[in-house]
């Protein structure tokens, strides 16, 4: 698995620590791996705040929600006989606040859709 992992061999500290909070923390160290899968974008959308980023909305159970976002732009060319998939994550740590555990979600794949703009081959 590729990604950030702890190395708990060098514990770094960086002055006092506090309640809750030692001052200290594990060194990590970055592992890469091949594989024949690539990410091509990313997109965000914290179904609290997709009505406006400035004020959330909630989330009533039960209820559906009609939900679009944007991915980032991102110029790939999908070899013939390559596929693209998409994967739907509940949250994401680094950018979203956590919804409570235990939340789940429900996605209504036929009736999901993905707009892709494409452009014709290059030279043509």
């Amino acid at each position: 698995m590729a990604g950030t992992v702890q190395d708990t061999s060098r514990l770094v500290c960086y002055g006092e620590g506090g309640p809750g909070d030692t001052g200290c923390a594990y060194r990590t160290k970055h592992r890469t791996e091949t594989t024949d899968f690539k990410i091509v974008t990313r997109g965000w959308l914290d179904v609290r705040n997709r009505d406006s980023a400035a004020r959330p909305s909630p989330v009533v159970e039960g209820r559906e929600y009609r939900l679009r976002w944007a991915m980032q732009p991102q110029d790939h060319v999908v070899e013939k006989g390559h596929r693209l998939g998409v994967v739907l994550i509940s949250t994401d740590h680094d950018y979203m606040l956590r919804h409570p555990s235990g939340t789940r979600m429900t996605v209504r794949t036929g009736l999901s859709s993905v707009t892709l703009p494409v452009a014709p081959p290059a030279g043509s």
